[in-house]
């Protein structure tokens, strides 16, 4: 049909060049009135086709539906109207819109079933699979409960090819993925993700649904750290994305069932705005599910009174804002389950609602936006004591653990305790004062801690177990420290002399008070400055000497060890400190003492690293990382995991230090130390940059950021952030943000935050320059190489300042070359070549120098002649540059910078008619190369001379 409306075309030719978005929408729906008033049905479909396309994204589908349902019935009614390209546009939309109906309940079964009827007429009329159309049915099966048709499509899914039509190879990895995902098969699940999240395949809409689709079934496999990756990563590339709702929503639940309720909450704070957007129903079910499941964690953990978002985008208390939107997601369910006609939609939504506890722990990195809620006591396998016979057995096993001091004798008491108050059954003083010392951890107020000792020893005292108070007098020792020294160093003297009257009847308690005893002077001591007199280290030394007398006895090795750890911090030597330990730690493991052997891990950790062992600094840490008991107080299990993750950096052991930082953070933010926790997370970004995982990377290290901030003044730490940070931005192809970065930690520099690497601030300042050439900004480049070049050179390392005065000539070519330079400029860069060369030279010869530094020149000048020779580029000069570069390079070994000075000699050589030259050149390379070269590059080498050998 001819065109009968030029200026309508033409209008409909300018709206379709407008950028997408609501602007250009609307355009097209003005427009379409018009045509449709016109009767030119060709442009009709044309309009209809680019509206269908516009709405592709939409998060309400509704109008998109009405659209395209015109568009499928001008095409049966007149399929001559279309032309190829609104034919195809027709038969690109289908797979979308049947997607788009089973998520609206307002598209009846039978309208989903007769438009699946079209979907394989049309791809069999372009000749294309029945792929997508097997996905949109078994989606239908899912949802009415027909097992057998879901199975059925699940297997036509695999047996057809991708319909390049209208699905990508991503997206349908995906889908697949999702499929077994949901029918509770992960690991195939995994497999189909696979091309997607290893293999790197992607789309518009893949990675970001794979990465939020894997959390939960990672998490069901096991595989905490890639579950912990995948949300760091994606989340980072979505939280922007007002249509990646389902995928937010994914997010939201992973976090809120893997203890991280104070993460989701974040995340849903953050896009609030997603609350008041117009949804199709499946998107805004999804949503609500995930609030609510948020606010029902919450609930859990004791922390109904955290304000969230509620239905409505507000903030609201998460027990008063679950309800609101239970109301609103039953409704939404009763919707799908009238459509569906049963109540499945209603069933599994509740199961995703509910809250349960099963779930792992996944350790993020990430500071708590809300302080840790208390946790939900774990379940024990054994039932709750309910009768007096329960608490019998309670105390026979809480007895034995204490006479055995079984490392888990504090929390079998706290079991005896519970059970006594719960069931009103009074217990006898000595049990009563065990139940006491096992609240002492639980408590941070001393005052408290104290009554509850006092408390304690005058029950044991009433129980005739005086040695027993006696050892729980002395560990409160250290706990008086505040006090005055003298009145300290009178109760330790009290506390000695009972010790010795009771060495004979009770002669653990004895020997475990006086290691309390001595610590405790020990550890005032240093906290005063005091030097360790000759008498404190004679007491250690003889009380060693008695417990070492008592080595089969676990109540004595427990505190020996912990006398060692005392004993090296008054260490008149290096050697004796080391060997203390050393012996502590090996006593500790040996014994199978868990506090003692993660604390020993953490000093003989930092041991083994001074003395550059650091592979078997790395093996302790883990083994006191092992050794960590549930209970256990968070600080010396957080120092032990930050100690293995500095230690794995330090090694490039990446994966391990992310890992092992990720948890150190964990433990330090619920400890309470939260610049330890910060340092951890430090780690931990620096891991993910070092992984390649740079976008994770950068939502860590600007937590990072903002915590150092909080902090106070700026230190050294935030200079190496803002550097990582410029890294990472580099490497995701932003040098504008990079360069920002990098520029923000030399002004830190400059405004005198001291960096403890004095070479941090040239390496910075090289740095921006390389990152604002990119940008453009050749000026500024390089006036950064300029201030590089300057702090090498007041560090005195000119082979390093070399580096940046031929950047800085090469950011002055490179953008000059544009516009062709001045004579004046190309003098003043051979200048600036040559009298790098000289300054090299002179260097190179200057025998006072040391041989490592003048070899570092020599280098540096064979590198700068083969540039400037590549920046002359022909010519008598560029060739003796060129000569000069070769017989300076051919001091040392021959290098691929060597063989590159060959090559462009050679090519100079020849094109000036000096094939004899050139030929001359190519043996003498060739003669550079040993016997046992290595083969690959012996074969390069003589690639690369061949066309100039004399055959």
């Amino acid at each position: 049909m001819p065109d009968t409306n030029s200026e309508l075309r033409q209008t409909f030719g300018r709206i379709c060049a407008q950028p997408s978005g609501e602007t250009r929408t609307v355009a097209l729906e003005t427009l379409l009135e018009a045509v449709d008033a016109t009767g030119d049905q060709l442009l009709l479909n044309e309009i209809l086709s680019e509206l269908v396309n516009d709405f592709r994204w939409s998060e309400d589908s509704s109008v998109r539906l009405s659209a395209y349902g015109r568009l499928l019935r001008n095409y049966d009614t007149a399929p001559e109207l279309f032309d190829e390209q609104s034919l195809f546009k027709l038969r690109w939309g289908l797979h979308t819109t049947g997607l788009k109906m089973l998520d609206r309940p307002d598209v009846p079964v039978a309208s989903i079933e007769a438009y699946l009827v079209q979907m394989r007429r049309h791809y069999a009329e372009a000749g294309h699979s029945a792929h997508p159309a097997h996905q949109i049915e078994h989606g239908l099966a899912v949802q009415l409960g027909d097992a057998e048709r879901a199975a059925k499509a699940l297997a036509a899914l695999h047996a057809t090819e991708i319909n390049r039509l209208d699905d990508c190879e991503p997206c349908a990895h995906s889908m697949m993925g999702s499929a077994y995902a949901a029918a509770g098969d992960h690991e195939r699940a995994m497999e189909q993700w696979a091309p997607v999240l290893q293999e790197g395949q992607s789309c518009l809409s893949e990675p970001h649904r794979a990465l939020a689709n894997s959390l939960m079934p990672l998490v069901a496999l096991g595989r905490l750290g890639e579950a912990r990756a995948n949300h760091l990563h994606g989340y980072q590339i979505i939280r922007d994305k007002d249509e990646m709702i389902l995928p937010f929503a994914q997010h939201v639940r992973f976090c809120a069932l893997t203890g991280n309720e104070a993460r989701a909450v974040e995340l849903v704070d953050a896009r609030a705005g997603l609350l008041v957007l117009a949804l199709d129903p499946i998107f805004r079910l999804r949503l609500l599910e995930s609030v609510q499941l948020t606010c029902a964690a919450l609930i859990a953990r004791g922390a109904g009174d955290v304000r969230v978002p509620g239905p409505d985008g507000l903030g609201a208390r998460a027990d008063a804002a679950r309800d609101r939107i239970d109301a609103e997601r039953r409704d939404l369910c009763d919707r799908f389950d009238r459509r569906n006609g049963n109540d499945l939609m209603s069933r599994r939504s509740a199961e995703r609602v509910a809250y349960t506890a099963a779930h792992p722990h996944v350790p993020l990195g990430l500071k708590a936006a809300i302080a840790e809620a208390p946790p939900i006591r774990e379940v024990r396998a054994e039932p709750p004591a309910s009768t007096a016979a329960d608490v019998e057995r309670l105390l026979a096993e809480a007895r034995a653990a204490g006479a055995a001091f079984a490392d888990d004798r504090l929390e079998r008491w706290g079991r005896v305790g519970e059970a006594a108050a719960r069931l009103g059954v009074a217990l006898d003083p000595a049990d009563e004062a065990d139940v006491l010392v096992s609240r002492l951890d639980g408590t941070g107020d001393p005052d408290r801690k104290r009554e509850l000792a006092r408390q304690a020893a005058d029950l044991f005292r009433g129980a005739d177990r005086e040695g027993r108070a006696l050892a729980l007098e002395a560990s409160m020792l250290r706990s008086g420290r505040d006090a005055d020294p003298e009145d300290v160093r009178a109760e330790a003297t009290r506390l000695l002399a009972t010790a010795e009257r009771l060495a004979g009847a009770d002669p653990v308690h004895s020997l475990r008070a006086r290691v309390a005893v001595h610590s405790a002077l020990a550890e005032l001591g240093e906290l005063r400055g005091e030097e360790p007199d000759a008498r404190l280290r004679e007491a250690f030394t003889a009380l060693d000497a008695d417990l070492a007398a008592r080595p089969d006895e676990r109540g004595v090795t427990e505190v020996r060890a912990r006398l060692l750890l005392a004993a090296a911090r008054i260490a008149e030597s290096d050697e004796d400190r080391n060997a203390a330990v050393e012996a502590a730690y090996e006593l500790a493991r040996a014994a199978d003492h868990a506090l003692e052997t993660v604390v020993s891990a953490i000093w003989y950790n930092m041991l083994l690293r001074s003395q550059g062992r650091p592979e078997e600094a790395l093996a302790v840490a883990e083994n006191g990382m092992a050794a960590a008991r549930p209970g256990m107080s968070d600080a010396p299990v957080g120092a032990v995991h930050s100690a293995a993750a500095e230690t794995a950096a330090a090694l490039g052991h990446w994966p391990r230090a992310e890992l092992y930082a990720v948890q150190a953070a964990r433990y330090h933010d619920r400890a309470g130390a939260g610049d330890r926790a910060t340092a951890a997370r430090r780690v931990a970004g620096i891991a993910m940059a070092e992984q390649g995982r740079h976008e994770a990377a950068v939502h860590v290290l600007w937590a990072v950021l903002e915590e150092l901030s909080e902090a106070g003044e700026p230190q050294w730490q935030t200079v190496d952030v803002r550097i990582m940070l410029g890294d990472c931005y580099e490497r995701l192809g932003d040098p504008e943000e990079a360069a920002e970065q990098a520029l923000e930690a030399l002004r830190l520099m400059d405004g005198g935050v001291a960096h403890p690497n004095a070479t941090q601030y040239a390496r910075t300042a090289h740095q921006a320059g390389g990152l604002l050439e990119a940008t453009g900004d050749v000026e500024s480049a390089v006036l950064a190489f300029g201030r590089a070049e300057q702090a090498w050179r007041e560090l005195g390392v000119v082979p390093a300042a070399a580096l940046s005065v031929r950047a800085a000539v090469w950011a002055r070519v490179n953008v000059d070359v544009e516009y062709e330079m001045s004579e004046a400029d190309e003098e003043a860069a051979s200048e600036a070549f040559a009298s790098l060369a000289a300054e090299l030279r002179a260097a190179w010869r200057d025998e006072e120098l040391h041989p490592s530094y003048r070899e570092s020149c020599r280098g540096e000048l064979a590198e700068t002649l083969l540039q400037h020779g590549g920046y002359l580029r022909q010519g008598a000069e560029a060739i003796r540059l060129l000569r000069e570069s070769i017989a300076v390079f051919a001091e040392g070994g021959f290098t691929d910078r060597e063989l590159a000075a060959a090559r462009r000699l050679m090519s100079l050589l020849a094109g000036s008619g000096d094939a004899e030259g050139a030929a001359a050149v190519a043996e003498q390379t060739l003669g550079r190369l040993e016997p046992d070269e290595d083969p690959d590059f012996r074969k390069k080498v003589e690639k690369a001379v061949a066309e100039h050998r004399v055959p």
